[in-house]
């Protein structure tokens, strides 16, 4: 073999190696970095779980009206009271923390076993009072996610 188809053949071999070794490392990044933001994503949701918890622990007047309306249904009649416009933030504040979970399930940010947890969740906090808002608010949320919400039994009839 001829020396420069030598050296030409080492310098291909070399550049392959490089690739491969890039390519390797690069892999191990988006790993890496897939794993640090499910992990973020997990923080945060849980972080406003928590923040709407500790709001609904803390606010005394929010409890009261909460379980008169789940109790009372028929107490929601007058959208006009600031009892009911509480409610309304709560529930906003309920439905967005769902939705943002929801959103990152379906990219992939949120780890399966979370989505597990955030999903059962929802389903058991199903409730007349949270079907009469979500009938009201749902205008304001992803195609896709009123359609999980229906899918669950929330069923609204603002499509």
């Amino acid at each position: 073999m001829a020396e420069s188809s030598r050296a030409r053949l080492i310098i291909d071999v070399i550049g392959l190696t490089t690739i491969v070794a890039s390519l390797a490392f690069l892999a191990v990044e988006v790993r890496q970095n897939t794993a640090a933001t499910q992990a973020m994503t997990q923080q945060a949701i849980l972080e406003a779980g928590n923040e709407l918890s500790i709001n609904l622990m803390t606010n005394e007047r929010l409890r009261e009206v909460l379980v008169a309306a789940e109790q009372e249904p028929q107490l929601l009649g007058n959208s006009e009271t600031a009892d009911y416009l509480l409610l309304r933030a709560f529930f906003t504040a309920r439905f967005n923390y769902m939705e943002n979970a929801y959103f990152h399930h379906s990219e992939g940010t949120l780890a399966p076993g979370l989505w597990l947890g955030v999903d059962k969740w929802i389903k058991s906090v199903l409730s007349p009072t949270h079907q009469h808002f979500w009938t009201e608010l749902q205008a304001g949320y992803l195609p896709e996610f009123r359609q999980y919400m229906d899918s669950v039994g929330f069923s609204g009839t603002n499509q």
